[in-house]
């Protein structure tokens, strides 16, 4: 597992996918292989991201997308991630580490740039000047929009912020499909709609190689 250090390894999809499953199960077969593996998250990962995480929640638990420009979450999640990216994403990858985040670039990129192709370019440009890289490995787990709200539903507490997307879910489902579609040097769109360790193996062998 040597030759895996030093990387990054996005897990991306609607919300219920499950992505925070697949990311603690392949972190788990990657460590019992020998590499070094840290997980994070976003928006919220890294050093006092709590605080960023808790600003982004704010405005789709409470305000609901209503205050904010789509311009101005977009500006928000990419100082949120080169945050996350100073902070933790960099300095585990000098060391040799594989990481592995519940979401990364491209969340913003279905999410924020939703059916605004305007917006999609400059959060890509935003990406370009402010990120600068992407994930060795991205893995799009893809569930159908049914299942995804009956997931999140039963869920303690539920998620205001998919209940606001409610509609539109298969829709930012197949943003996600186009997506991986369009760059498929590193994505690759896993059935989510399986046992979680099937999905897992799967995942594992195609990041072993």
């Amino acid at each position: 597992m040597a030759t895996i250090g030093g990387q990054l390894i996005s897990i991306e999809g609607i919300d219920g996918a499950g992505k925070t499953k697949q990311t603690e199960l392949l972190a788990e077969k990657l460590r019992q292989d020998g590499a070094k593996v840290i997980t994070t998250f976003e928006p919220g990962g890294g050093d006092d991201g709590v605080l960023l995480r808790q600003l982004l929640a704010s405005n789709g638990a409470q305000k609901q997308r209503g205050d904010w420009g789509p311009e101005t979450e977009a500006l928000l999640f990419t100082a949120a991630r080169r945050h996350h990216l100073d902070t933790c994403i960099l300095p585990a990858m000098r060391q040799g580490k594989v990481v592995i985040t519940d979401r990364f670039a491209d969340s913003t990129r279905v999410y924020q740039g939703f059916g605004n192709p305007r917006l999609q370019l400059k959060i890509n440009q935003l990406h370009e000047l402010m990120i600068g890289i992407e994930p060795d490995w991205t893995f799009i787990i893809d569930i159908p929009a049914q299942l995804a709200v009956s997931r999140v539903t039963e869920r303690s507490g539920g998620d205001a912020r998919l209940e606001a997307f409610g509609e539109q879910l298969e829709e930012l489902r197949q943003d996600f499909i186009t997506l991986g579609r369009r760059h498929e040097e590193r994505c690759r769109i896993v059935d989510g709609n399986r046992p979680v360790n099937v999905i897992a193996n799967e995942i594992f062998e195609i990041v072993r190689g």
